[in-house]
Parts: structure tokens; C-alpha cells; sequence
């Protein structure tokens, strides 16, 4: 499974990456994700770290990041699947290498997730970056896909440094993405969310977002089972050859009430955040 990161460069995206992972990971819950490499997780304590005991955030236009990560779930098994984090100026560089890197991401991810800087969305003075070309691949992106279940969340970054409590503000907010969630709701194989992630004294809004995105690519891989499963069997061999997707169909059905009850309780960790998702899919069982 793979979900694509895009957003302009000191948008927030290793900050995302580093808290949501370090809220996901907490061990009092029964689902959790993690990196799958023990110098990974290092480097995503020592980041956390530095936001939350120094203020200090990591450095501005770094190099594109990959993780694998693990979602893990007691007594429902484990999941692995990659993060790959592209900065938006990659949609200025066709023809390079990274470009062709990030068509191909984009073609295959299960997950999408789009960041914006909430401050830059709301400087009238500038125009924000990339974000309309980012929008604009994703929409293509939507047409030669060919119908592929697609999860994606638009994260706003920086609320902290906004006022959400006033409607034209958050109004102002979404306004780039209008488009997005208009194709969102005429194309059913696209599932689409907007959160917005403060740091602040608490971090908030960041475990949901990404948490989102594997809970539906998890689903639409039950559901892959679950029809390829439907299929009568021809003689005993069949059985012994599906045994293994039996046994995943069954334990993902046994993680979904997990996943979605992680969910819950990640949209109460802040009325406010709760309150401005716009556009969210109701999850239902693959069966």
C-alpha cells in the first residue's frame, strides 16, 4: 500500500509525518503505525522531540522522504505500507528524473495526502504555492486512474497561527480546493476529507488525516478480497490456494471496527478540527 505526500516546500510535511506518527504509535491503543525500521523510528523520536521540547522545526526545502511504516493491530495482524513525500515544485520540473518519480507515485497510490500553509491562504499579497498545479495533477490524475479507489485528505497546516473560529476565514481556507471536492462528490471512487493541523501547546489534526487514508485503502482491499473470493471453487487446490487471502479478508474484517473507533477518537481531540472536515465518506464494511 502506498500513500503520496505533496505540498510546498515548509509546509509542514516532515512535521505532519514525525507527530502523526508519534500520536499513531502510542501503545495504550489497540491500532497503531509505525516506522518499520528501527533508524527511522529513531529519526522520528528525535524530530518529535525537537518540536515539542525546543520548538524547533525540521529544516525548510529538505530532501524528499520515503518511509515504511507498519500498521499494527492486537490479535488482527500487521500492514505494511510506504510514504513517499514529493515538494509541489516537482510539477515545475517536467522531464526530471523526480518528475517521472512522482507520475508514477501518483498513478499507483492507494492514499493521497495534499498540504497547504493556512498563513500563505490567507496573505492576499501572495499567491499560494503550487497548490493550484498540484490540484490541477490531481484532478488528471483522477482520469487515468480509470476508476481506482482513491483516499485522499487536504491538510491545512499552521491553524495555530489563525483565527478558525471566524466562517470566512475557513471559507477562505478551502477555497483553492473547491474544485477537488466538487470532482470528489461526482466520482465515487474518490474519497475525500479536509482536516487542518495546529501544533500549538497540543498537537491536533495530525494522526487523522493519514490514520483516513489507510483506514479506506485497507477497506478497498477488503473489498478486492472479497469479490476475487465470491468466485465458486472449481476443486479442493482452489482452497489451499486462497487460504492465504482467506485469512487476510478475515483479519482485516476483524481490524475495521478497530480502525474505525481509533477514527472517533481522533476527530473528538478537537471540537473546532471536528467541526471544519467538509467532506468526509462514511465508512462501510467491504462485505
Amino acid at each position: 500500500m502506498n500513500v503520496l505526500l505533496i505540498g510546498p516546500s515548509g509546509v509542514g510535511r516532515t512535521t505532519f509525518l514525525c507527530l502523526a506518527l508519534a500520536a499513531l504509535g502510542d501503545h495504550r491503543f489497540p491500532v497503531r503505525v509505525t516506522a518499520a525500521r528501527s533508524e527511522t523510528g529513531r529519526w522520528v523520536r528525535y524530530v518529535t522531540r525537537e518540536i515539542r521540547e525546543r520548538g524547533t522545526y525540521p529544516a525548510r526545502g529538505g530532501p524528499d522522504v520515503v518511509l515504511d511504516l507498519l500498521l499494527t493491530a492486537d490479535n488482527a495482524g500487521r500492514w505494511r505500507f510506504r510514504c513517499q513525500d514529493f515538494s509541489g515544485a516537482v510539477l515545475r520540473e517536467p522531464g526530471t528524473a523526480q518528475a517521472a518519480s512522482f507520475d508514477r507515485a501518483l498513478a499507483s497510490a492507494d492514499g493521497l495526502l495534499l498540504f497547504a500553509d493556512a498563513t500563505e491562504l490567507l496573505d492576499a499579497r501572495r499567491t499560494p504555492r503550487n497548490i493550484n498545479d498540484i490540484v490541477a495533477a490531481l484532478l488528471r490524475a483522477a482520469t487515468y486512474r480509470a476508476g481506482r479507489p482513491t483516499a485522499a485528505a487536504v491538510v491545512v497546516t499552521k491553524t495555530d497561527a489563525v483565527d478558525l473560529t471566524r466562517p470566512q476565514v475557513t471559507a477562505q481556507l478551502l477555497e483553492p480546493f473547491r474544485s477537488l471536492v466538487a470532482s470528489a462528490r461526482r466520482d465515487p471512487s474518490i474519497q475525500l476529507r479536509t482536516s487542518f493541523a495546529a501544533v500549538g501547546p497540543q498537537p491536533v489534526g495530525f494522526a487523522g488525516p493519514l490514520l483516513w487514508v489507510l483506514t479506506l485503502g485497507l477497506l478497498s482491499r477488503a473489498r478486492e478480497l472479497s469479490r476475487a473470493l465470491r468466485v465458486p471453487a472449481a476443486a479442493p487446490p482452489y482452497h489451499a490456494a486462497r487460504q492465504a487471502e482467506w485469512a487476510e479478508l478475515i483479519a482485516l474484517n476483524e481490524l475495521q471496527p478497530l480502525l474505525v473507533e481509533r477514527l472517533v477518537e481522533l476527530a473528538d481531540e478537537h471540537p473546532l478540527i471536528r467541526a471544519v472536515h467538509t467532506h468526509a465518506t462514511t465508512i462501510r464494511s467491504p462485505l
